[in-house]
């Protein structure tokens, strides 16, 4: 499935939630944890019965080996399942689901991206009643980067198709990448990105922020 990118920004509370415009889209949204015992926050608004679904992963690299984040979610209606980490911020009178993250045995490999990843924890559900819900991305023991798809739905505006290429350059870098001038090249054919090179030298060169 190709989910669209989405750079998240200063979210380590719950006040400065990052926002996921529509969480029945197909999201991808890759994050870093600097250390243990630290969370990160998404917050979505969502009408009740339609469809939450909710998968952690991280990149397949030596760096990331002994990473094991998992992830909370946080809404009204919600029936309390599992041990809340006493870092992690909710809502007053708030209630949650805990899904902690399991290494799998193997690494699964995304070709929209052209990355591998271990898929960590999945939490698939009906939302339970309307209203704005959260997400926490928490790390029990040592930093790391992760990634959080939020949503099914393979919807692209036209903004977003002509920033996909740029984006991917910071997942590169999420997932440990060394980037090179014919590794992108070969991107750009391989992904049919555009067919300028120049582009390819600003990527590199950094003259564009992720």
């Amino acid at each position: 499935m190709a989910h669209s990118p989405l750079i998240p920004g200063a979210n380590e509370n719950l006040a400065g939630a990052t926002l996921i415009p529509d969480p029945t889209k197909s999201w991808a949204i890759y994050g870093e944890l600097q250390e243990g015992k630290e969370a990160q926050y998404y917050r979505f608004n969502i009408s009740r019965a339609r469809r939450i679904h909710i998968m952690l992963f991280k990149p397949a690299n030596p760096e990331n080996l002994e990473f094991a984040p998992g992830f909370v979610l946080i809404g009204p209606g919600i029936i309390n399942q599992g041990d809340l980490p006493d870092y992690v911020e909710i809502p007053a009178e708030a209630n949650a689901i805990v899904v902690a993250g399991e290494q799998p045995a193997q690494a699964a490999y995304e070709p929209f991206s052209a990355s591998s990843f271990y898929s960590l924890a999945e939490l698939d559900i009906p939302a339970p009643a309307s209203g704005t819900y959260y997400i926490a991305v928490y790390a029990p023991s040592r930093g790391g980067s992760y990634g959080l798809a939020v949503g099914d739905r393979e919807s692209y505006s036209l903004s977003e198709w002509i920033l996909i290429p740029v984006k991917l350059i910071s997942v590169y870098r999420w997932g440990g990448t060394e980037l090179s001038h014919d590794f992108l090249a070969d991107c750009s054919y391989s992904c049919n990105w555009y067919r300028d090179y120049d582009l390819v030298e600003k990527m590199l060169d950094g003259a564009y922020s992720f």
